[in-house]
């Protein structure tokens, strides 16, 4: 396909209902009269609900919701729309973020003729009770301190994510996410990887999107658990990208893994009540996190 200078807006979602975040983007795009697209792909949701709302983003001009027949994976529904696209300039958007002002995909495309673009997230709306109860809500908000565009970019390919960046259309083609990760997590990682060892350059901004949608801690606690699952598979490509396999290669040096190990599985039930519970602290997350992953070593 023959890249056209133009803006292909893509959007991964399943199981939610991204109609609102597809309408503020069509209304941005028409304003900016550059040629565009919106193209959703739903891999393979099973809520009826979400589906049904969602298929009323084809009446949307220059839009189109292609609902997956068999699920495809994160790193390989990503490449679909890759694949799908017609525009110089592919924009991704997780589903679940929303736009915080009108100027979003303008302020993009004034760096349309960059490699790559990572504008950022922040978090926001969550009542009181959900920030004192919610591990992820406490996570994500944790992570703010390197938000700005200025902390990111003195490590651009580490401080990389998936959920809001534009990249060249023959870029994305030629070093596609790996369809190896079909689990939650890290796709976007081993993408920064690559980019840098390609030696493409990743250009960070404020240009954020709003992380607000916060699942319940026994539903982020096992998402989670899928992530280190995948961080274990990959742990030889991603090493000196990930601080969690940094900091698990010192403590096995220094011979403190065995007795790590043991304490996670002796205490695992508590850490999973503690944390599922209406109190969660991110440092007994940490512990989980680490005694998790280790048990998952040899």
């Amino acid at each position: 396909m023959v890249d056209n200078e133009g803006l292909s807006i893509l959007i991964p979602t399943y199981n939610f209902a991204c109609l609102q975040l597809v309408s503020n983007l069509h209304k941005q795009a028409m304003a900016l009269s550059i040629p565009f697209e919106i193209i959703i792909s739903d891999d393979a949701s099973s809520d009826l609900d979400s589906i049904r709302q969602n298929k009323h983003i084809n009446n949307l001009p220059f839009c189109k919701y292609i609902l997956q027949p068999h699920n495809l994976g994160r790193a390989s529904n990503r490449n679909f729309l890759a694949n799908e696209s017609k525009f110089s300039c592919l924009l991704f958007i997780d589903s679940d973020m929303t736009t915080l002002n009108d100027s979003y995909l303008a302020s993009y495309w004034n760096h349309h003729t960059q490699d790559v673009v990572y504008g950022g997230y922040v978090v926001r709306n969550a009542s009181t009770q959900l920030q004192k109860r919610n591990l992820r809500y406490k996570f994500e908000y944790s992570c703010l301190l390197l938000s700005s565009a200025e902390v990111r970019q003195k490590k651009p390919y580490h401080h990389f994510h998936a959920s809001n960046f534009m990249i060249q259309r023959n870029i994305m083609t030629s070093i596609p996410f790996d369809n190896r990760f079909t689990l939650y997590g890290y796709e976007d990682v081993l993408l920064g990887k690559r980019l840098q060892e390609s030696k493409v350059k990743i250009q960070h901004i404020n240009n954020p999107l709003g992380f607000e949608v916060f699942e319940n801690n026994a539903e982020f606690l096992k998402k989670t658990e899928e992530s280190l699952l995948t961080l274990h598979k990959f742990q030889d490509e991603l090493k000196g990208y990930n601080q969690l396999l940094g900091f698990c290669d010192f403590i096995k040096k220094n011979g403190l893994h065995i007795p790590f190990k043991w304490f996670y599985i002796m205490f695992r039930k508590a850490l999973q009540n503690h944390l599922c519970g209406k109190h969660p602290t991110l440092c007994a997350f940490r512990i989980y996190k680490i005694g998790y992953f280790l048990t998952l070593q040899p």
